[in-house]
């Protein structure tokens, strides 16, 4: 898992990882590390895999908090420039209290990624009501992760 990196303002705080997660391929032979965690640095393109996020809220101001936080991920290839797959990102509605904790993914089928070596980054927004970001915002690079198809080597 990986930490996410948060500026926060006086009276909210917060703290969170991000983890990729694969699922069993949907064809033989599965590969060793059928479901990898934390540093993960290579997804079969045939397998389902998601962001999970895990945030905790702090402070007094989350107590009268309204709005959504925003969490999504980018997607870099190395050699081609941006891809960005769909979904990449989610909404999560804010909740009341002066320790929140909050958990969500964000899926992707097997073939959404083409092969390639991409950099994904993380983030995270706190927007308003009308989808306004507000000064809470973090990100976390995942670093390097290849997408490779077994049948075509």
């Amino acid at each position: 898992m990986q930490n996410l990196v948060v500026e926060h303002i006086n009276g909210l705080a917060i703290n969170g990882t991000v983890d990729i997660v694969e699922s069993n391929p949907s064809i033989q032979p599965f590969p060793v590390n059928t479901y990898p965690t934390g540093n993960l640095q290579h997804i079969r393109c045939d397998q389902d895999f998601q962001f999970d996020f895990d945030w905790t809220q702090t402070g007094w101001i989350g107590c009268v908090l309204c709005g959504k936080y925003k969490i999504e991920v980018c997607f870099e290839q190395w050699n081609d420039g941006e891809f960005s797959p769909t979904p990449n990102g989610v909404a999560v509605t804010t909740q009341h209290g002066h320790t929140v904790n909050y958990t969500a993914s964000i899926p992707f089928r097997a073939n959404s990624v083409p092969p390639g070596v991409y950099g994904i980054v993380a983030c995270i927004t706190l927007c308003d009501e009308m989808g306004n970001p507000m000064p809470v915002a973090g990100f976390v690079d995942l670093g390097k992760v290849k997408f490779y198809d077994y049948k075509g080597c």
